[in-house]
């Protein structure tokens, strides 16, 4: 996997050191070559520039060190990666993948007739698949050619699973992850389990942090992004260094990155579009004072959330911006925030791997893309990276591991990009402006809840379940409750798929149910109204005796399409 001329010339660096004569003319006598003078003092762990050097280097002197201490880094791996497996853990759980899906679609009856033809819309219609997975089933079709088998039937999962096991070894977190979710497939095609809660299940980041901090493959590029903060922090040893982070998430790369910065110079601003992540993230670096956090949307030009051009010495985002609709956009707002001469870190999936469909790949933003640069899933190739960065405005790029290297097989990259111009100091900068959350005083209100239904008369039930229901929403979002339309649809306030998880978690609680609601009831019930109407009739069974005609009308209308009403007053029209 290496050159011949470093393998040679690492061959002859270990000739040398074990005493061998060598003759160096005749080595170098390709070429033209100056003899240098060697040091006449000892080396040692010390500094030998002078004192007339400036403190910050101009921008070529700062990619140097930057970026060659990255790439050093990136030729480095714990010894618990084991890069030669991967190659065989890809193609196991290929196979594992491909069996899932085989497994999904024969339990919702997908193959009726030997050699039938369908589509996605077809498959879609027929098993009742969510919509919004139709880009991934015309990807699955390629599995059987665009035909069923002759005589479909379940595969046989125990061999495979046999096998990975093997191959794995201890590092089972990507195969258990894998299997997981393959297991629920059938449930989130249709809809029954949100994709979500596969990676957040029960609401608990403990999975995620396991598998985009703690997994050997997770804490290889994170060290990367490491070694480049790191340089940048001994170039500027006075003076301070501004960072923020684009959809930090879980704080994978924020967890490495903190320990190695100067608390007395550094601003790090923790940023995402959730402000779950954000309540997650000051639990989590509590101990780290200098950490700001607040929601931040790539997609949205800085200056729409009260954020001045040129604030930043660095910006780091882990797969984060391919979830967005257009990349150049997203892109061209990043590099906003920088100032002259800053980095952005970029750590991005680059090859499509097949079990990303079974598992991240279910998941609403990995299904946003809309720009023209991708067709069939939302990753880019290193190459295409480079390039989009390039032609973004970016003066310098480069991707870790470089080419030919065998880290390549992990199918993910670091992306090194500097801003074009000569840095200036940040020692003194302006407090950057966010739309910061604060969290909800919340569950107080509704801890007493079961006590406050069995005392209160049959026509208080629905509208106590509305007030529940519309003030466990409002702890999410952190707004007041009496600003929340209980006819306005959930998704419309703002509530993502993880908040919704953390919304049923919270009913559920407050509920004191023994079997947790679904995170997809916000998509069955879509409104305060409809939902609080679904808790009343099902879950606690207490019937609609105290609900009015009117209330009951609202929300069958409610649940109809717009050709539906239309029918319904049509009708109506017939008979006056």
């Amino acid at each position: 996997g290496r050159g011949e001329r470093q393998q040679l010339a690492e061959a002859v660096g270990d000739l040398y050191v074990g005493g061998v004569d060598l003759d160096w003319k005749g080595m170098y006598a390709a070429g033209s070559r100056k003899r240098v003078a060697l040091p006449t003092y000892p080396f040692q762990r010390q500094r030998y520039w002078f004192e007339s050097q400036p403190a910050r280097p101009e921008p070529d002197a700062a990619w140097a060190q930057v970026s060659e201490a990255a790439a050093w880094q990136a030729s480095q791996g714990r010894l618990e990666l084991s890069i030669q497996s991967y190659p065989s853990r890809w193609e196991i759980l290929d196979r594992i993948t491909k069996a899932f899906v085989t497994n999904a679609l024969v339990a919702l009856d997908a193959f009726q007739k030997s050699g039938e033809t369908f589509s996605a819309a077809a498959l879609i219609a027929r098993c009742g698949i969510q919509p919004r997975f139709e880009r991934l089933l015309t990807r699955w079709l390629q599995y059987f050619s665009g035909t069923t088998r002759e005589s479909p039937h379940p595969v046989s999962l125990d061999p495979l699973l046999a096998e990975a096991a093997s191959v794995f070894g201890s590092d089972r977190l990507f195969l258990d992850f894998v299997v997981s979710c393959g297991r629920q497939l059938p449930e989130i095609l249709t809809g029954a389990v949100s994709a979500l809660e596969t990676l957040f299940p029960g609401g608990s980041f403990r999975l995620a942090e396991d598998l985009y901090e703690h997994a050997p493959l997770s804490a290889y590029y994170s060290a990367i992004a490491r070694a480049a903060v790191a340089a940048l922090v001994r170039m500027r040893e006075t003076g301070g260094l501004r960072i923020l982070e684009v959809g930090a998430g879980t704080g994978a790369t924020t967890a490495a990155l903190l320990p190695i910065l100067p608390k007395d110079r550094t601003a790090y601003h923790f940023t995402d579009v959730s402000g779950l992540f954000l309540d997650h993230g000051r639990r989590k670096f509590a101990k780290y004072p200098f950490v700001r956090y607040g929601l931040y949307d790539a997609e949205r030009p800085a200056a729409e959330q009260g954020v001045a051009a040129g604030q930043f010495d660095v910006v780091i985002a882990t797969n984060a911006l391919h979830a967005t609709h257009d990349l150049r956009a997203t892109i061209e707002n990043v590099l906003s925030l920088l100032a002259p001469g800053g980095f952005l870190i970029l750590c991005e999936a680059t090859e499509y791997l097949s079990w990303f469909d079974i598992t991240t790949g279910l998941i609403e933003g990995w299904q946003l893309f809309d720009d023209g640069l991708r067709t069939d899933h939302p990753l880019l190739s290193a190459e295409t990276w480079q390039k989009l960065l390039t032609t973004s405005g970016f003066g310098r790029v480069v991707s870790l591991p470089a080419a030919g290297s065998p880290a390549e097989i992990l199918g993910q990259h670091v992306f090194l990009a500097q801003k074009s111009g000569i840095a200036i100091s940040t020692r003194h900068w302006a407090p950057v402006a966010f739309e910061v959350r604060q969290e909800g005083e919340v569950e107080r209100a509704t801890e007493t809840i079961r006590s406050r239904l069995v005392a209160a008369p049959q026509s208080e039930v629905h509208e106590i379940l509305v007030d529940l229901v519309r003030q466990a929403l409002a702890a999410i979002l952190c707004v007041p409750s009496e600003t929340l339309d209980r006819r306005k649809r959930l998704v419309d306030f703002g509530l993502d798929s993880l908040m919704a998880v953390e919304f049923r978690n919270r009913l559920s609680r407050s509920l004191e149910l023994t079997r947790q609601l679904p995170a997809t009831i916000i998509y069955e019930f879509p409104t305060i109204e409809a939902l609080s109407l679904h808790i009343e009739r099902d879950i606690l069974n207490l019937g609609i005796d105290g609900i009015s005609t009117a209330t009951n009308r609202a929300h069958e209308l409610e649940q109809m399409s717009d050709e539906e009403v239309e029918a319904l007053l049509l009708k109506k029209l017939e008979t006056l």
